[in-house]
């Protein structure tokens, strides 16, 4: 009858029970009701509470999670491809207008095409089914919990999440549609649950024998396991997404249901992928063949002791900075003014995608500068850990494989270089050649030989020859030292004869004559602004892109891809990310939450990817600038090999002369591939950001680890990722909580926490949580073993209690029922007097369980929680009813608001000083109760172990530990010891 109260405003001077977070709504809150997942024993059931049908087991345990499996895999894969194809469909018009050389009518379109899809996704939401706004996976976790959320989990509310989130993806926004995937999975559970009972009895089993609240959390977790599964084709991330997150009880044989959904799920939709000619592993970073060995050790003990703590420090920071601006905005705005009228609703909508479509087309207008890649742009410090696509444009051949043959060691290079066959053997080993343009010089004994016998030739010109003497000085120096055949057999980088005496022949950059690049292309996911015309002046075949762009106008899962990439650190430069970063930054928060149903999974992911490739430049610079300082004297020395320091063994993918080639001067410090153990890929470090940042926010360790892992398929991302996820939990832990709870708070659920906070554990009994009339508890509604039809019916409409305690004549609790069994007693018995008597005590339950009002408060939430109650009857000395549990009761939030009224009360602010047996009348009534003298006084150097020692002796009804255990002084020639302090 208070009205709401917000819990996070100051009601005392306790600052820890103000850290106590709660339903911002309390009335909305008391009008969730829950679950009944304790198994009930009333008479009339005896012997149909079980089933013997070993067919019915099956079915239900493996059968139904199967097809849950199968039947989300598809919806989501249809949800998928459906919200990729329309947000391709939006950017192409929109660049395509980009390309014609009109910026306005390029921003006009994009808004135009933002609040139109968004408009039609608000429809479904606003008009038709407001439950199914943002993204429900808060509302998975409090079902799971024991909250009856069973009308939001129907067929419309599935079809309105489908739809919704594909347009809500597909405007722009900055949303992602995994939590209405979970959400889409969860409902074809609830679907399977209420196909339970009608199997059963199909099956002539005892309907009673199958719990439909048991059957309807077991399916919705199985569920929602497989929308995470097949959404990220992830099933082992699944199944630890709901163990760590939403599931708030598991039994060790419903894991195997979970799992085995969730494979099925992924199956479906890496089989629909490939029919279309999709990758199934979502963000792969393998690079195939030979060249995934020198991708195994990306990372050495500097970065994991530095590095990747770093990461997740900046990260956690980060991600509980976003909770904190997205939970003040649905808390203080959202909630306090938007959710009042559809129409504030509809404009906060459009205003979100007007906003966003603008911010996302004039960012590459602000920042213009495009670059065309090569491998001096995009390569330049790389190591050898690069995709296929890209290294075959680099080396001869699109794929390396190591040859049958076993490598040479050191000794026999050495005796086929003293024979003078060393051209021949080391033939046979050879793994690739570089293209001739990667360094501007080649290891190529049949080139450089065929251009030297034609420079030399009688006839040749003193253009060839001078030609020749540029083309072979540029590695006169480095080859110096090594055997004059050997050194025959390296020259400057053309890839004919014909190109080489026609003027067209590339130098290595630590020559003056420098112009070693190779053009690369580098795939759809990297946008350009100029029209063709502009992209095709000046350069030969080089793939001209627009950093910004590349970022704010391509899909999420695009620019995602593009960060992953490895051995590129020079595909976005730090002000192009960081710019993106603040902005996306901003945006995210602000809309999730917003009218239309969303996730934030892809946001969190994109966000952390920028993060960890800013955080790898910042480290290739540091690097860099404490190189050049520490070697600043040792400039301009060559480095001089020769093949016997050439270590051929399984662990290089490059023959014994490129290696060497790499370890010679004539490569410069920051070429590709000069030095694969110098730079922390920034690739990999953005797959650490990405785990860091929706770990910090979210704060699911091991769901995170194993998603970055199956989605990239790298398990060598489990030390770094696990390590930056540890980090950034530790560090965002202390800031705020994480944002699925956090929004449950927002959405006023009711949902009791795992443990019970510290700051209430040892100052509370049952009692003491008990609110107050005048000084007295407020009456029971309680019903007898036999009550006539009026009076239950007075009862049920007097309140709205869905349980009631069965008192004997004597006023003892015997028992409780449910409103329900009582309503449909009373529909049974028909048209009848008011005065007929019914009997209770064939539906009752006769073995319910009670505690004393006297119980500490944790150990009565523990018990309530463990055996997953929906009542629980407290007692008073007598065995007489004094209140009905239910999780309203035990609700932290108003515990520590009733503590904190009540100490404001007594003009007290100070939560310890509280007396350990709760208020004066439970003081009161805990002495009555236990049979202690008047001589009891709670002086506050006579507090311990939980109770209060009295001041002359008296006999205490409780557990005293064994005398081994006691640990306190005996006053010399006592003849009793009083154990009032360890009972």
């Amino acid at each position: 009858a208070r009205g709401p109260r917000q819990f996070d405003e100051p009601q005392a001077d306790s600052a820890d029970l103000h850290h106590i977070h709660g339903p911002i709504d309390e009335k909305k809150s008391l009008t969730f009701d829950s679950l009944q997942f304790a198994p009930a024993f009333p008479l009339f059931w005896k012997d149909r509470r079980t089933s013997t049908s070993q067919a019915l087991t099956a079915c239900l345990k493996y059968g139904l999670p199967i097809l849950v499996g199968i039947v989300s895999g598809v919806l989501i894969w249809i949800m998928d491809s459906a919200a990729t194809h329309l947000s391709s469909l939006r950017l192409s018009v929109v660049l395509g207008q980009f390309e014609n050389g009109d910026p306005w009518a390029a921003w006009s379109v994009a808004v135009c095409l933002a609040v139109g899809i968004t408009a039609f996704g608000s429809v479904l939401t606003i008009f038709w089914l407001p439950s199914t706004a943002s993204g429900g996976v808060p509302a998975i976790i409090a079902l799971l919990n024991g909250i009856n959320l069973r009308k939001d989990f129907m067929l419309q509310h599935m079809i309105v999440k489908l739809v919704g989130g594909v347009l809500a993806v597909g405007s722009g926004l900055c949303v992602g549609p995994e939590a209405p995937m979970v959400f889409i999975g969860a409902c074809v559970g609830a679907a399977a649950a209420r196909f339970v009972i009608p199997i059963s009895r199909w099956m002539k089993q005892p309907s009673t024998a199958i719990n439909k609240d048991i059957a309807l959390r077991d399916y919705v977790s199985i569920g929602a396991g497989c929308g995470i599964a097949a959404a990220f084709r992830a099933p082992i991330a699944g199944l630890f997404f709901v163990l760590e997150e939403v599931a708030s009880h598991h039994e060790r044989s419903h894991i195997l249901r979970i799992f085995l959904g969730g494979v099925l799920s992924m199956l479906v939709t890496i089989q629909l992928s490939l029919l279309v000619g999709e990758f199934p592993v979502l963000f792969s970073v393998f690079t195939g063949g030979t060249v995934q060995s020198q991708c195994d050790n990306f990372y050495g003990l500097g970065e994991v002791i530095l590095f990747f703590p770093v990461i997740g420090g900046v990260c956690g920071v980060l991600g509980a900075t976003f909770n904190i601006i997205n939970v003040a905005y649905n808390k203080r705005i959202r909630v306090r003014w938007v959710n009042r009228s559809r129409f504030l609703k509809c404009l906060e909508l459009f205003l979100l995608a007007t906003v966003t479509a603008t911010w996302q087309v004039a960012l590459p207008l602000l920042v213009p500068d495009e670059i065309v890649a090569s491998t001096t742009t995009v390569v330049r410090g790389s190591n050898s850990c690069i995709r296929p696509e890209i290294w075959s444009q680099l080396f001869a051949g699109a794929v390396v494989e190591q040859k049958s043959t076993p490598r040479p060691s050191v000794q026999q290079i050495e005796v086929a270089r003293l024979r003078g066959e060393s051209r021949a053997f080391l033939a046979t080993f050879e793994t690739m050649v570089p293209l001739p343009c990667l360094f501007g010089v080649m290891y190529n004994p049949n080139l450089c030989s065929d251009a030297e016998h034609y420079a030399t030739r009688p006839d040749a010109t003193p253009g060839d020859r001078d030609i020749w003497q540029r083309c072979s000085q540029t590695v006169v120096n480095a080859t110096r030292d090594m055997n004059a055949t050997v050194a025959d057999d390296y020259c400057c980088g053309f890839d004919s004869v014909d190109d080489l005496f026609s003027g067209v022949f590339y130098t290595p950059c630590s020559d003056s004559e420098c112009n070693a690049s190779c053009p690369l292309q580098l795939g759809d996911g990297f946008k350009s602004l100029a029209n063709q015309q502009q992209r095709m002046a000046g350069f030969r075949s080089g793939q001209q892109y627009s950093p910004m762009g590349s970022l704010s106008l391509t899909t999420t899962g695009q620019s995602l891809m593009s960060l992953f990439l490895r051995g590129l650190p020079g595909l976005f430069g730090p002000v192009p990310l960081l710019v993106f970063f603040v902005l996306y930054f901003i945006s995210a928060a602000v809309t999730a939450g917003a009218a239309i149903p969303s996730g934030l999974v892809m946001p969190y992911l994109l966000m952390g990817a920028i993060i960890g490739r800013l955080c790898a430049l910042l480290y290739m610079w540091l690097f860099t600038v404490m190189r050049v300082s520490g070697n600043s004297a040792a400039q301009g020395s060559p480095v001089q090999t020769g093949f016997g320091l050439c270590r051929l063994d399984g662990s290089t993918i490059f023959s014994c002369a490129v290696q060497q080639l790499l370890n010679s001067n004539l490569v410069p410090d920051d070429a590709p591939f000069k030095d694969t153990g110098r730079f922390f890929d920034p690739g990999v470090a953005a797959a650490v950001g990405a785990a860091a940042f929706m770990n910090g926010s979210s704060r699911v360790t091991m769901f995170v680890t194993l998603t970055m892992v199956e989605i990239t398929g790298d398990v060598n991302l489990i030390l770094p990722v696990g390590l930056a996820c540890i980090v950034s939990q530790l560090v965002a832990d202390r800031i705020y909580p994480g944002l699925f709870h956090a929004l449950i708070d927002v959405a006023s659920m009711p949902v009791l926490p795992d443990d019970w906070p510290e700051v209430l554990t040892a100052t509370h009994r049952v009692c003491d949580a008990i609110e107050k009339v005048d000084g007295r508890f407020p009456p029971v509604v309680s019903c007898e073993v036999v009550e006539t039809r009026a009076s239950l019916e007075a009862k049920l409409a007097s309140c709205r209690h869905n349980g009631f305690p069965v008192v004997n004549r004597s006023g003892r609790t015997v028992g409780i029922i449910r409103r329900r069994m009582i309503e449909k007693e009373i529909e049974a018995q028909g048209v009848v007097e008011s005065h007929t008597q019914i009997n209770l005590g064939k539906i009752m339950e006769f073995h319910d369980v009670t505690i004393p009002q006297t119980l500490p408060l944790d150990r009565a939430f523990r018990l309530f929680k463990m055996m997953e109650m929906r009542h629980l009857v407290a007692v008073d000395s007598e065995y007489k009813p004094v209140a009905v549990l239910t999780r309203h009761f035990f609700m932290p939030s108003r515990v520590a608001h009733l503590t904190l009224h009540q100490l404001g009360a007594s003009g007290r602010g100070d939560a310890g000083a509280t007396n350990l047996f709760g208020s004066s009348m439970l003081g009161q009534t805990a002495a009555h109760e236990l049979g202690l003298p008047s001589g009891w006084e709670h002086a506050g150097d006579s507090l311990f172990g939980g109770l209060v020692v009295p001041r002359r002796p008296a006999r205490i009804p409780g557990l005293a530990a064994a005398s081994s255990d006691l640990n306190f002084a005996s006053p010399a020639g006592a003849s009793e010891v009083e154990l009032g302090h360890s009972a």
